[in-house]
């Protein structure tokens, strides 16, 4: 059954006799800045991660604001941006 499932000889001559071995194509690892779809987040004006955004607290927000303007920043594309101004005082 593996023999028709698995085009590849079962029989390796550089592996262990019995030993299933399954062949996949190999991709190359993406690069880390390749986020097409996030937007940059800020609070108060400070590029923060997406979880920070999450870890405020949202009854303390005076305004969102996005942007649909791709951004640049430090050699990273992002999607459009979003600006959170906040009463909160988040980064003391």
């Amino acid at each position: 059954m593996l023999g028709r499932a698995l085009p590849y000889s079962t029989t390796a001559k550089n592996g262990y006799q019995g030993a299933v071995y399954f062949h996949t194509p190999s991709y190359p690892p993406s690069p880390s800045d390749q986020y097409a779809d996030d937007p940059a987040y800020f609070i108060n004006t400070i590029q923060v991660s997406p979880y920070t955004i999450r870890a405020s607290k949202a009854k303390y927000y005076k305004q969102i604001r996005r942007s649909a303007q791709d951004t640049l920043i430090d050699g990273i594309s992002y999607r459009g941006s979003i600006y959170v101004d906040t009463e909160e005082d988040f980064f003391c």
